[in-house]
């Protein structure tokens, strides 16, 4: 079963969801709600949903609805910015699995890893 999103509550442009950004860039690359929704797991009408809330976020008409998203001029500047946004979260993400992953593999067999004396974590 699908969770369908609710309205949320913006404070500010740093309230943006990595997944309205998601569901923005896959309507346009797919042409299609339902292929977005297709790629992305969820409901067509949750990209909908998405795509709304991004466009009330940012204050600008991303997407006209036609027989397909359309971009718009602010559109197509905001679109290379959200991949740009994007790209530097997916780089972030895989250096973070990355350092876990060395984390995991540099616990001893019998114990716990190392304490760290300055109470970061190694942060």
């Amino acid at each position: 079963m699908a969770i369908t999103p609710s309205q949320p509550t913006l404070r500010s442009i740093r309230d943006i969801r990595v997944i309205w950004l998601e569901a923005f860039i896959a309507s346009v690359e797919t042409g299609s709600y339902t292929e977005a929704a297709k790629r992305l797991g969820c409901s067509q009408p949750s990209v909908s949903r998405y795509v709304q809330f991004l466009q009330e976020a940012v204050g600008q008409v991303l997407i006209l609805n036609y027989n397909s998203p359309v971009l718009t001029a602010d559109g197509k500047k905001f679109m290379r910015r959200a991949r740009g946004a994007l790209n530097w979260l997916n780089v972030v993400d895989a250096r973070h699995q990355y350092l876990k992953q060395q984390a995991v593999e540099l616990t001893p067999l019998g114990g716990a890893a190392h304490s760290d004396p300055t109470g970061t974590n190694g942060e």
